[in-house]
């Protein structure tokens, strides 16, 4: 049963059925491959072909974990470490960043357990005649400043994965789109700007997906701050307030709501400008790019006006991306494109 067989045999039903038209039995079969691999142990996914599936089914466990809202053992140091102690050229950069998404399904069982905690403690104030609840204060207080910390180093992590990035690859923009007509066509120039190339395709999932995750812990940050300023406590420490997002480059930090807001915005847009890339002709390129694209557009989708030119550009290309991902992305996709597959957790 534990078998490099079945793992290999999981993994790809788990995929197929990601990208099944209507089909959810993929997170049946991710709990399934969740299972297989923590038996397994990580000792055992250090050989080649091995170690490929554990990274293929990564993204599929996280997933699941991450719709659940529970914690998932692939944060856990070992599962980050050694399955790549014997690869000659270290961990890949892709990986380093998937490293930094782990965290996820516990954050967001966290934020979870701060709206539970937000509600006992409102209702415990309104039954003692608006009366202080220093217990219940305090569990708030704990879990508040727990998940803002957390969320803290994966922002601080994700922008130095970046910034190495940075120092290795090079985003272009590019003037016309003439080998993607329906891509061009519908493309909103005014509201996202000239489109963007990179030297390949694994660049260009590397980016969109980086930029997907930091959708993300944006997206928790600012759940963070919208449920400290409305709970009734002064939850926003100074610890909180000032070390929660840096912008690079300034020296003030900044916490503010809008800000938040204006920087997950920044990141749907980069996702959206790289759509005509993933989606470039070719075999490879199309498909294995249509089926890297497609979950960072869903991250992206509830972040812009609902019935704007970026949300419908977003409506009529996702179909099509899609209707690429099918089964000939298992065999034909490029090594090294990869995907993270969340589930969106839209504030309230």
């Amino acid at each position: 049963m534990l078998s490099l067989s079945v793992l290999r045999s999981t993994v790809v039903l788990t995929m197929y059925e990601l990208i099944s038209p209507s089909s959810s039995a993929w997170v049946q079969h991710a709990g399934g491959l969740g299972r297989l691999l923590e038996a397994r142990g990580p000792h055992r996914h250090q050989a080649a072909e091995e170690r490929m599936l554990l990274e293929a089914a990564r993204p599929l466990i996280l997933g699941k974990a991450a719709a659940e809202g529970k914690r998932c053992f692939l944060e856990r140091s070992e599962w980050v470490t050694v399955p790549w102690e014997l690869e000659p050229g270290g961990k890949p950069h892709f990986e380093k960043l998937f490293d930094i998404g782990c965290p996820i399904p516990g954050l967001v069982e966290d934020r979870k357990t701060l709206s539970v905690q937000k509600q006992r403690l409102a209702s415990a104030t309104a039954k003692n005649n608006l009366q202080p609840q220093p217990d219940l204060n305090d569990a708030y207080h704990s879990v508040a400043s727990a998940l803002a910390a957390r969320c803290e180093q994966c922002m601080h992590q994700i922008r130095a994965w970046k910034n190495e990035w940075d120092m290795q690859n090079k985003v272009y923009e590019l003037l016309t789109i003439p080998s993607v007509p329906w891509a061009a066509s519908d493309y909103p120039y005014a509201e996202l700007g000239l489109p963007l190339a990179f030297s390949d395709l694994k660049r260009a999932s590397d980016y969109s997906q980086y930029n997907t995750l930091l959708c993300f812990f944006l997206t928790i940050a600012y759940e963070v701050h919208y449920e400290a300023s409305t709970a009734s406590t002064d939850i926003l420490s100074n610890a909180i307030n000032e070390s929660l997002i840096l912008k690079p480059g300034l020296a003030t930090p900044r916490t503010d709501h809008d800000y938040l807001l204006k920087q997950r915005y920044h990141c749907a847009i980069e996702i959206c400008r790289s759509v005509p890339y993933h989606n470039l002709p070719g075999p490879d390129q199309r498909v294995s790019g249509a089926y890297s694209i497609m979950f960072p557009l869903i991250a992206a989708q509830p972040v812009v006006a609902p019935g704007g030119e970026v949300f419908r550009y977003i409506e009529g290309v996702f179909p099509r991306c899609k209707s690429f991902a099918d089964l000939k992305a298992l065999q034909i996709m490029s090594p090294g494109v990869r995907v993270i597959a969340l589930p969106y957790v839209q504030h309230a």
